[in-house]
């Protein structure tokens, strides 16, 4: 839980922490659900053709292991 100060900071948890929490949670319902909104691997099936298929990229994409370092300046 956060807390907001009088002065726009924010106490307890970050603000990246929480961005960085949200954004792991969204990307894990996306591999759940095997949709891949950036389309990277359209961008793979282009660089190694004959080697990724669609569903082929869609188990891959399900499967992969995903970090996010949130930097806030």
């Amino acid at each position: 839980m956060e807390f907001y100060g009088g002065d726009g900071t924010v106490r307890g948890v970050s603000a990246a922490e929480e961005l960085e929490r949200g954004m792991v949670a969204l990307l894990q319902r996306l591999q759940e659900q095997r949709v891949d909104p950036l389309d990277i691997g359209r961008e793979i099936r282009n660089r190694y053709r004959g080697v990724w298929t669609v569903e082929r990229w869609r188990e891959a994409f399900q499967r992969a292991e995903i970090a996010i370092d949130v930097r806030l300046g």
